[in-house]
C-alpha cells in the first residue's frame, strides 16, 4: 500500500536539496573555490565571469525549489545539471570519481534525494521512492570506503600511513600507535564514510 506523501516530509526533502545548491552557490565567496573552478574553466577555455553566473543560477534554484512544487522540469534542470557537470569533471580529472575526499562521488546521495523528492510528490512513498532513497544514501557508503580506501589508494593517504608506522616503530607504545592510526574529527568530518568494515567495527564496540 502506497503512504501519501505529508506536506512536512515533501518540505524536508525540499529543503535538503535546496542547502546544497545553497551552499554550493556560496562557495563562490571563498578564494580557494574560486582559485580551483578558475583553473577548471580555464582548461575548458571557459570565462571566469562563467563561475559566478553558475553560482548565482544556483542560488535561484535553491530559493525556487523551496517555494514551489517539485515539479518535473525543476527534476530534470538539477539531475541533469549535477550529472553535466560530474561527467565533465571526470573527463578533465578521472581519479576525482574516487578521491577521498568525495569530490564527485558525493553526488549519488545527491542525485538520489532528487530523485526521490519527484517521487514522492507524484505517487507518495511508494516502494520504488523508497528504495531510491535509501539506495543512494547507502552508495555513499560503499564507494568512499572502497574505492579510495582500497582499489585507488590517493598517494597522500598511503603516504600518511607510511608515516605513521615509522614515526612508532621501536617505540612499543600501542597506545602512540592507535592514536596516530585515528583520523582526528576534522579529518573525519571531511573525508566521510569509510570503509564499510570500519563501520561496522564502530556499531559492534
Amino acid at each position: 500500500m502506497t503512504e501519501p506523501a505529508r506536506q512536512g516530509e515533501l518540505l524536508f526533502l525540499k529543503l535538503g536539496a535546496a542547502s546544497i545548491w545553497f551552499t554550493t552557490a556560496l562557495g563562490v565567496l571563498h578564494p580557494f573555490y574560486r582559485e580551483v573552478g578558475s583553473a577548471f574553466l580555464g582548461r575548458l577555455g571557459l570565462p571566469e565571469w562563467l563561475m559566478w553566473a553558475t553560482c548565482a543560477g544556483e542560488l535561484v534554484l535553491a530559493i525556487i525549489i523551496v517555494v514551489s512544487a517539485p515539479k518535473t522540469w525543476l527534476f530534470v534542470a538539477q539531475a541533469g545539471g549535477v550529472t553535466v557537470f560530474t561527467l565533465i569533471l571526470a573527463f578533465l580529472e578521472p581519479m576525482l570519481l574516487v578521491h577521498p575526499f568525495g569530490m564527485l562521488s558525493k553526488n549519488y546521495p545527491f542525485l538520489a534525494l532528487v530523485t526521490a523528492t519527484w517521487l514522492v510528490a507524484r505517487e507518495g512513498w511508494t516502494a520504488r521512492a523508497t528504495w531510491v532513497l535509501r539506495g543512494g544514501m547507502a552508495l555513499i557508503w560503499m564507494t568512499e570506503g572502497l574505492f579510495p580506501k582500497l582499489l585507488f589508494q590517493q598517494p597522500k593517504q598511503a603516504r600518511d600511513k607510511t608515516d605513521a608506522h615509522k614515526d612508532v616503530q621501536g617505540t612499543g607504545r600501542l597506545e602512540q600507535a592507535h592514536r596516530l592510526s585515528q583520523p582526528g574529527p576534522a579529518e573525519r568530518f571531511v573525508l566521510g564514510p569509510g570503509f564499510s568494515v570500519e563501520v561496522v567495527a564502530v556499531i559492534f564496540t
